[in-house]
Parts: structure tokens; sequence; C-alpha cells
């Protein structure tokens, strides 16, 4: 159960993550255009 917990955990974080980070990059892009 520990070790699925920690997958599980891992693979939202790394959502979250990623997906901050485009939207970060999507805003650049809008401010230089």
């Amino acid at each position: 159960d520990m070790v699925s917990v920690l997958i599980d955990f891992l693979v939202i974080a790394l959502v979250v993550y990623f997906g901050v980070k485009f939207l970060r990059l999507d805003k650049l892009d809008k401010k230089k255009e």
C-alpha cells in the first residue's frame, strides 16, 4: 500500500509541476506578443 500511495503522489506531483510549467510558458509567450 505504501508503494502505491507514493507512486500516486509522485505522478500527481509531476502532473501539477509540468502543468504549472506549461501555463507559465504560455503566459510568457503571450506577454512577448
